[in-house]
């Protein structure tokens, strides 16, 4: 059953992985199509005689504009359509390594019946004190290779 569901993650990560794609180029097109409709509504500017009174101009202007709400309004539903795509990617991944953990504690179990050896515990990534000794070993080499106050770097 694991290599099944695996199976099943996998294709529900690539359908996910293109309508992300989707999303994305269609946001993008979105947002440029957004950009001369403001500017066409600016004409030879924003009226106003400070910076704020200008941005109320913009602001006021752009809601009132149908094109630039509906465009508008189909950017906001393409981000939350994107958030939703992300959070269920990232939903699958986390199923995806749990199932990938059990079965290595399955195998690491069979081995262990099968040959009396016993397996290093499953259930934290094997390179988790890795990533502090390579932490502190550049930290090191930083220290060691700092260049004094009195020298030029030459560049």
């Amino acid at each position: 059953m694991p290599n099944n569901t695996m199976a099943i993650i996998a294709d529900q990560l690539a359908d996910l992985y293109k309508s992300v794609k989707g999303i994305e180029i269609e946001l993008s097109h979105q947002e440029a199509d957004l950009v001369p409709h403001i500017l066409r509504l600016a004409g030879e500017g924003w009226e106003g005689k400070n910076e704020e009174q200008r941005k109320l101009d913009r602001d006021k202007k752009i809601a009132g504009d149908e094109t630039c709400k509906f465009i508008q309004a189909r950017i906001t539903e393409l981000r939350v359509d994107l958030a939703d795509a992300e959070g269920e990617i990232e939903a699958l991944r986390e199923q995806r390594d749990a199932l990938r953990w059990q079965t290595r504690e399955r195998l690491a179990t069979a081995l262990e019946a099968k040959y009396g050896v016993t397996p290093a515990p499953t259930h934290e990534p094997m390179d988790a004190g890795f990533e502090v000794e390579a932490d502190a070993d550049i930290e090191e080499l930083s220290l060691e290779q700092s260049v004094p106050d009195d020298e030029q770097i030459p560049f």
